[in-house]
């Protein structure tokens, strides 16, 4: 439940073209209409602006390396006496970016599946990231995109997201919405002064349950850290990092380096070849670090990885393991 004085951080993920920036435009106006008065206008979130996120807040200010990541996205704080919510609009494939390198992880997504298609590799990627995050408030909403909401089609494509965000987050059940945000509309304009009963009111009965995300602080002794790494800086072009490289790592809280291999994991829906694992400037990739040596650390912590001594990723352990289906690789 929502706490007084508390900022809600809700962003929209999804596959392109999944409709959630239209989403956000139309939540944006039902709670105008509502209890959340906003001058926002459509052209303010379909505009994305370019912004540098993560910096200022790196653990390693000291260094060369900055951290953070250049993105496209809208940021609407949607403010009444009741609720305080942040809305997060990336664009495109700035989404994984602006999760990784926000210096504060969003409380809760809200996951926008195409009810014609489905599921794609990029909206599969993003719920394995978000549980590796430790997001587990997910609002899933499915757009009918003028399909039979009793369809087979649209069950199938229900069933099959629910099982996914519930396998990687450990989350059930899911919250679901199926409607039309174009039908929720013509509801506003028929009936400005209400009551509503569309998508829209039931997405947004959903997002005042959310309350401030809380992450396991338990402290681990292992030899491998599931995480997820970025070669992603914003001020200038960082050289590639090759799968399987020896490299060292520093964990915040340690004084030296710590030696170890890095291997690139990938779900499913990765198609490349072996020799095409590299992590190239500007994009991130869930990985498992194989320390020399048992070392300690906590989900969320960031931490620097370095190859021939130059400073090459950033790492973010993962809170929640979604890595079972690669057990027993060889690292």
């Amino acid at each position: 439940m929502y706490e007084s004085g508390k900022d809600i951080r809700v962003m929209l993920l999804g596959d392109e073209n999944a409709g959630k920036t239209t989403l956000l435009a139309a939540l944006a106006r039902y709670l105008d209409m509502t209890e959340i008065p906003n001058d926002v206008y459509y052209e303010d979130v379909a505009d994305p602006r370019r912004r540098h996120i993560g910096g200022e807040q790196s653990p390693y200010a000291d260094s060369a390396w900055i951290g953070g990541a250049g993105v496209r996205c809208v940021i609407l704080p949607l403010r009444s006496p009741s609720h305080a919510l942040i809305m997060i609009d990336a664009a495109g494939e700035d989404q994984v970016p602006y999760l990784l390198a926000s210096p504060v992880t969003p409380d809760a997504v809200i996951f926008v599946v195409d009810g014609r298609t489905g599921l794609g590799r990029a909206g599969i990627r993003q719920i394995r990231i978000a549980a590796e995050l430790g997001i587990s408030q997910v609002i899933l909403f499915i757009n009918q995109f003028g399909m039979d909401a009793s369809g087979g089609r649209l069950r199938a494509v229900r069933a099959e997201t629910e099982a996914l965000i519930e396998e990687h987050t450990g989350l059930a059940p899911v919250v679901t919405v199926v409607g039309s945000y174009k039908a929720a509309v013509r509801d506003l304009e028929q009936n400005p002064s209400g009551p509503y009963s569309n998508c829209l009111s039931r997405i947004a009965e959903a997002m005042y349950t959310l309350s401030p995300r809380t992450v396991e602080d338990t402290l681990r002794s292992e030899y491998d850290i599931p995480c997820v790494l970025l070669n992603l800086e914003g001020g200038f072009s960082v050289a590639p990092l090759p799968d399987r490289s020896r490299v060292k790592i520093k964990l915040p809280g340690t004084k030296g380096e710590i030696g170890a291999r890095v291997r690139f994991l990938h779900g499913p829906e990765w198609k490349e070849t072996e020799d095409d694992r590299i992590l190239r400037s500007g994009s991130c990739s869930e990985a498992v670090i194989r320390c020399d040596e048992a070392v300690c650390w906590k989900g969320g912590e960031r931490f620097s990885l370095f190859l021939n001594d130059t400073l090459r990723a950033t790492g973010i352990a993962a809170v929640r393991s979604v890595f079972e289906p690669f057990a027993g690789a060889d690292l």
